[in-house]
């Protein structure tokens, strides 16, 4: 009997629950890199979906080889997804090598008329090598996006410290054995040299493995991958009504975060201009800068967040996002009220929420 069905079926329940976890992210916390994260494991959650299906259903010799280009679009979303949080824009690298990958998705359809057939054990399975440059050049697609994501790792790895240097070491070891895997298993059923049916959906085992220990140290410790981080300054969090009055500040004071008490004094002396730029535009403001410092700007429902800082990244951004949602969900009472009287009464109760996104991630 069949059972080369359950090792594909187990990978696809596994990296379908990866995607549902993203989307469910992002939906909480708005950060766009979280999108191109779930195509790597829907890619190819949908590629082990093929091969389970493939192991069971003798008529299925087209969506086959479709299905394969999995191994073409997976790692071109992880090369957007490292330039995203490295950068915050495409490189030149991404679009030469989508052009790349394209052409291979041409060749992958039209040009290797490679040779399958149908094996009662283990489906439908590759016989013959009709074009076996077309790998090559595969091969080499994948090892160029691979040696890409590493190179962004390591770097994560050595500038940071203390246990984000560990969780940074232990997310390189998986994903690299989950690589090196996939190639030498494929390379080996290649020549021959693995032709017993039970293993020869194996190679999913790792893919799971690999990207799946991405998504899931990405959604826990995402500030990790984040190299910009590294030079970031949080100075200070100021929360006010859109009519004027200044309901909530807090100073970062915090280890591993330089705190400059002159910059922060500065943008509360400059609170009413920024107030006046910000409800007189007609578009509303995202960032004001002044001088040295950037003022990044969240409105919600009557009320507007800025995060004093120095840089405005991807990721200071998301956290500026997470805190206003927080705080009106958390503070919804405490605004109803001061909307009803004017009478502010935060005070520093909001400091616990700060400390948790903006601190303890």
């Amino acid at each position: 009997m069949n059972f080369t069905f359950i090792i594909p079926l187990s990978a696809a329940v596994v990296l379908f629950s990866l995607v549902v976890l993203i989307f469910r992210a992002f939906l909480k916390t708005r950060l766009s890199t979280l999108l191109f994260l779930a195509i790597i494991p829907l890619s190819f959650g949908v590629w082990m979906v093929d091969r389970t299906i493939s192991a069971v259903s003798p008529i299925y010799i087209d969506l086959f080889r479709i299905s394969n280009l999995c191994y073409i679009i997976g790692p071109m979303f992880l090369l957007y997804f490292v330039d995203l949080i490295s950068k915050g824009f495409f490189s030149w690298k991404s679009i030469v090598l989508t052009f790349y990958g394209g052409m291979l998705a041409v060749g992958a359809l039209f040009v290797d008329a490679y040779s399958v057939s149908w094996n009662p054990n283990s489906g439908w399975v590759q016989t013959v090598w009709e074009e076996p440059i077309f790998y090559i050049f595969l091969y080499l697609y994948i090892l160029i996006i691979v040696l890409i994501f590493e190179g962004h790792l390591f770097t994560a790895y050595s500038k940071n410290k203390g246990d984000n240097k560990q969780f940074l070491k232990r997310i390189n070891i998986v994903f690299l054995i989950s690589i090196v895997g996939i190639f030498i298993f494929n390379a080996a059923r290649s020549l021959r040299l693995i032709d017993y049916p039970y293993l020869n959906s194996i190679d999913t085992l790792f893919i799971a493995l690999g990207f799946g220990t991405l998504s899931w140290w990405y959604l826990k410790r995402s500030y990790l991958f984040h190299l910009d981080l590294l030079d970031v300054q949080l100075i200070g969090l100021l929360v006010f009504d859109n009519n004027g009055p200044l309901l909530y500040s807090y100073e970062f004071q915090s280890e591993g975060i330089r705190s400059n008490k002159d910059l922060f004094v500065g943008a509360l002396a400059g609170i009413d201009s920024l107030f006046k730029e910000v409800l007189e535009s007609e578009q509303p403001l995202k960032e004001v800068r002044q001088e040295s410092k950037i003022i990044i700007l969240e409105s919600g429902k009557g009320i507007t967040i800025g995060l004093v800082t120095n840089l405005s990244t991807i990721m200071t951004r998301n956290w500026v996002f997470q805190f206003r949602v927080a705080f009106e969900k958390e503070f919804k009472e405490d605004l109803e009220n001061f909307f009803l009287t004017g009478l502010v009464g935060f005070e520093n109760k909001p400091d616990p929420l700060v400390k948790r996104i903006f601190l303890y991630q």
